[in-house]
C-alpha cells in the first residue's frame, strides 16, 4: 500500500489504509502508541483528498481507540464510517465493542445484533454478543449464542473463552476454570492466561494462578486490560505473588501497574476499566478507603460488570462494606435497566418480523 501512495499521492484510500493498519499494528504487535499520531496524520491526509472516505473515519477512530485509548472520541469517527456505509458490519461491531467498554451495553447489543444481520457469518460478532449478554444476565440467550457458534466450530477460542466467562458469571468457578483450562491456543493471547489466573484464585488454586500469571507475565508484561475482563499483566502477577507471601514482589507490581493506568488516564484514556484496576489494587493493599474511592470513580464512568466484581477475589476485602454494597447496588440497577432495553429492543424487532411475514 505503501507503494501504492508514492505512486500516487492522491490516492486517498490507500493513505487510510495505511493509517488504518498502523493504529492496528499498535493493538496487535505492541507498536509505540505515540504511532497513533502518524495514523492519524493518515487518515486526515485521506480526508483532504477526499472528505467522503470511510476508511479514513475508520483509520481516525482506530488511532484514538488503539493507539489513545480514547472510545468515546474514537466512536464520533466510527459513527461518520457508519454514515458513509451503513451496510458495514464491521463497523457495526466496533462500534458494539467501544459501548460495552463504556459500560453501555445494550447500545452494544443492538450493534452487534445489526452487524449479524449485515453479516450472518460473522462468529466473533456472535462470541462478542455473548458477552454483552452475559452481562446483562440474560444467560439463555448469551448460551444459545455461544451454542451457534460451537455447533460450526467446536474449538473455537474465543468462543469457548467466552463460555468459561458466562459460567464464571453464573457463580460456577470450578466449571469455569475447567472450560477456561480447556481454551484451544491460549499462548496465543496472553490474556486468556490471565483469565484463568483469576479463575484459579476464586477456586483456591494459588499455585496454578501463579504459574499461569507468570507465563501470561512473560509473554506480555505490559498488558492491560481496557477492553477485556481481566486485571492486567502487572496486576495478575502482583496478586498472585502476594497470595503466595512474596510481600515485596507483589507490591513493585502493583506499583507499576499503578503508574501505567494513571499514565493512560493522563493521557485521556476513557475506559471505567482502569479505575476499577486501580480499586482492585488498594483493596489487595488492604487501603479500603482508597478502593472504594476508585470503585466508585469507576461505576460513575461506566463499569458494570456485577459478575466481573463477583468472581475477584481482589475485591475480597472490601465485600461488606456499607460504600462498596451502595457500588454493586447501584450496577445491578443499571443493568436491569439495560436489560428491560434490550428485551423491549428484540419484542419490538420480532413484532416486525411476525408484521413482515403475514
Amino acid at each position: 500500500m505503501r507503494a501504492a501512495v508514492e505512486a500516487d499521492s492522491t490516492y486517498a484510500e490507500g493513505w487510510a489504509l495505511l493509517g488504518a493498519h498502523l493504529a492496528q499494528r499498535i493493538q496487535d504487535d505492541g507498536w509505540p502508541r505515540a504511532w497513533a499520531d502518524t495514523a492519524t496524520a493518515m487518515a486526515n491526509r485521506a480526508l483532504q483528498i477526499d472528505p467522503d472516505e470511510p476508511v479514513a473515519y475508520r483509520a481516525l477512530g482506530f488511532a484514538a481507540v488503539l493507539g489513545r485509548h480514547q472510545r468515546r472520541r474514537g466512536a464520533v469517527a466510527l459513527r461518520k464510517q457508519l454514515e458513509l456505509s451503513p451496510g458495514d458490519a464491521g463497523v457495526n461491531q466496533n462500534l458494539g465493542a467501544i459501548h460495552g467498554v463504556l459500560g453501555e451495553w445494550s447500545t452494544a447489543v443492538e450493534y452487534y445484533r445489526r452487524a449479524i444481520r449485515l453479516n450472518p457469518n460473522r462468529l466473533f460478532t456472535r462470541s462478542l454478543l455473548a458477552e454483552a449478554l452475559t452481562v446483562l444476565g440474560l444467560y439463555d440467550r448469551a448460551e444459545a449464542t455461544i451454542d451457534e457458534v460451537l455447533l460450526r466450530i467446536p474449538d473455537a477460542p474465543n468462543t469457548t473463552h467466552f463460555l468459561a466467562y458466562l459460567r464464571a458469571y453464573q457463580g460456577r468457578y470450578a466449571e469455569a476454570l475447567d472450560i477456561a483450562m480447556r481454551v484451544p491456543r491460549i499462548e496465543d493471547e496472553p490474556f486468556k492466561r490471565r483469565f484463568i489466573a483469576l479463575l484459579a484464585g476464586r477456586n483456591g488454586d494459588w499455585q496454578l494462578a501463579r504459574d499461569q500469571a507468570e507465563a501470561a507475565y512473560r509473554q506480555s508484561p505490559t498488558a492491560m486490560n481496557l477492553a477485556s475482563n481481566v486485571h492486567s499483566a502487572e496486576t495478575t502477577l502482583g496478586y498472585a505473588l502476594l497470595r503466595s507471601g512474596e510481600t515485596q514482589n507483589a507490591e513493585r507490581h502493583f506499583t507499576a501497574a499503578v503508574e501505567q493506568v494513571q499514565q493512560l488516564l493522563d493521557g485521556g484514556a476513557d475506559s471505567p476499566r482502569l479505575a476499577w484496576e486501580i480499586a482492585s489494587i488498594e483493596s489487595a493493599r488492604a487501603n479500603r478507603a482508597e478502593a472504594l474511592e476508585w470503585a466508585r470513580r469507576a461505576y460513575e464512568g461506566g463499569f458494570v460488570s456485577v459478575g466481573e466484581a463477583e468472581m475477584d477475589p481482589m475485591l475480597d476485602p472490601l465485600r461488606g462494606h456499607p460504600e462498596f454494597e451502595r457500588i454493586m447496588t447501584e450496577m445491578r440497577a443499571d443493568v436491569d435497566r439495560m436489560r428491560e432495553e434490550v428485551l423491549a429492543m428484540e419484542a419490538e424487532l420480532e413484532a416486525a418480523r411476525e408484521a413482515a411475514g403475514r
